[in-house]
């Protein structure tokens, strides 16, 4: 593959992304006012960033050196885990891509999810997105433990805000709640 083989990457102007302070649903005190930005940002934007979710910046840190030093492994040790069929583990660069595009994604990804037991119910169903994980415990083990307290910690705040989308929506504060 070739440089010209992947998607061009284009600028964008961060600034005008709206930035949604959510720790009013977080800490809950402002569930409301937080519903309301989120409304606003949703219906005049499409999107939006999020401040405020209270996660450890040591926690953050954490992740992405244990992510750039899985990502620096080479690529026999990562393919170990290779992505399955349930969309977990590691995909090569140049492996993704749109139907019908004629350029790959110049990326390379470690997909994971919520920790699921193989005699979970939903898992023997065949529900979508039900998975057990690829670790790479041989390769390189600190993976699991190292990224497992942040995919908790963005799975906590991700509940809170889920609540305020509920709200901004006129809906019980558990509307989304599995």
């Amino acid at each position: 593959m070739t440089s010209s083989d992947f998607a061009a990457a284009k600028v964008t102007d961060a600034s005008m992304i709206p930035v949604v302070d959510v720790s009013g649903a977080v800490n809950r005190t402002d569930i409301e006012g937080v519903a309301a930005a989120i409304y606003a940002a949703a219906t005049n934007h499409g999107f939006f960033y999020i401040s405020g979710h209270g996660i450890d910046e040591t926690l953050l840190e954490q992740a992405f050196a244990v992510s750039r030093d899985f990502f620096a492994l080479p690529a026999a040790e990562k393919a170990t885990v290779a992505v399955d069929a349930n969309q977990r583990g590691w995909m090569a660069q140049g492996m993704s891509h749109l139907a019908g595009a004629k350029t790959y994604d110049l990326k390379e990804v470690f997909f994971w999810g919520a920790e699921t037991a193989p005699e979970d119910p939903d898992l023997l169903a065949g529900k979508p997105l039900v998975a057990v994980n690829q670790w790479p415990s041989d390769a390189f083990p600190r993976l699991e433990s190292e990224l497992r307290p942040y995919y908790d910690a963005l799975c906590d705040v991700a509940r809170h805000v889920m609540a305020a989308v509920a709200v901004s929506l006129d809906q019980q504060v558990d509307f989304f709640e599995a």
